[in-house]
């Protein structure tokens, strides 16, 4: 395991309880918010709050619904892990997690690619950007993480030169680490927390 590509390969570790058994991480969705608890943050992602149970990911597979949230305290901020679903990483669900004075991140990429690691506060999205192409980016403040990425290589390189998407999503969870003061650990990972069922799109 390289060290630039650390986190990425502690994901991928897991992907196979919860992700296509093809390419068992071909889509990942999380996200982390501050200032509030497990059952606030379901409530506005707009989970179904009677659906919870305790879960980990090795058992997510026999969870009820496609599109669920396994919500658990990660330091002093609350992580959101998705699975089928990228409401927590939209604009809409940053909003909801970081209103009040709060703070959110995320980070999302699908089948497609668009590795995006997204930062609101008080409601208001101020970064959003891609990870393996960082000059494309928006928000309130599109430079505001950039204190945070020395050290860290995000933009997808050509042969030996650049870095590899392994390395450039680990970036963006070493960055979110360095902002929430922990990064996505194996103790996480291995850990019981609130399963919540997300309502169905129409």
């Amino acid at each position: 395991m390289k060290s630039a590509e650390r986190l990425y390969d502690l994901l991928h570790s897991y992907a196979q309880f919860y992700g296509d058994e093809d390419d068992p991480l071909a889509e990942f969705c999380a996200a982390w918010c501050e200032g509030i608890g497990i059952e606030e943050a379901a409530r506005r992602l707009g989970a179904d709050l009677d659906s919870r149970t305790d879960c980990d990911l090795r058992n997510i597979a026999d969870a009820a619904g496609d599109n669920v949230i396994l919500v658990g305290p990660c330091g002093s901020w609350t992580l959101v892990f998705q699975i089928g679903g990228f409401d927590c990483a939209r604009l809409q669900g940053l909003s909801a997690l970081s209103r009040d004075s709060g703070r959110a991140m995320s980070v999302s990429w699908n089948i497609n690619g668009d590795e995006t690691l997204s930062y609101a506060i008080d409601g208001q999205m101020i970064t959003r950007l891609s990870v393996t192409y960082p000059a494309l980016r928006d928000g309130a403040d599109p430079h505001a993480l950039d204190p945070y990425m020395e050290g860290l290589r995000f933009e997808l390189g050509s042969g030996r030169e650049g870095p590899s998407n392994e390395e450039v999503i680990s970036s963006a969870l070493t960055l979110i680490g360095r902002i929430t003061g922990r990064e996505i650990d194996r103790e996480w990972l291995d850990g019981t927390h609130a399963l919540y069922v997300m309502p169905s799109q129409s």
